[in-house]
């Protein structure tokens, strides 16, 4: 998602309410197409988060084919909330990602 979204006062996900996620769709499609024009853009990206966004990505490369390869990462607010004292090992999964991704 393009922007950050509030509700209450509070960071809000497009893809926590059905409609928002709906009337949102065409901006997130034209920006994703947009950064994938930049002359930058890598044919293998990172997802940050196994969940929702990982769903969301993979349907869009299968309609779009715009990426070879998706890589997933675990958010780091997931990290720091229920793998605190495995930080670490997720520090060193992320960098071993970057490192195969860059390459």
């Amino acid at each position: 998602m393009p922007l950050g979204l509030l509700k209450n006062n509070k960071n809000y996900n497009c893809y926590d309410d059905l409609q928002t996620q709906s009337d949102l769709e065409p901006l997130k499609e034209e920006t994703l197409l947009k950064q994938m024009s930049f002359p930058q853009a890598k044919p293998n990206i990172i997802c940050v988060g196994q969940g929702k966004n990982f769903k969301y990505l993979k349907a869009f490369n299968n309609k779009h084919e715009c990426f070879e390869s998706i890589e997933v990462v675990p958010h780091p607010r997931w990290v720091m909330q229920y793998r605190r004292k495995d930080k670490q090992q997720y520090i060193d999964t992320y960098l071993e990602v970057f490192e195969r991704v860059l390459a």
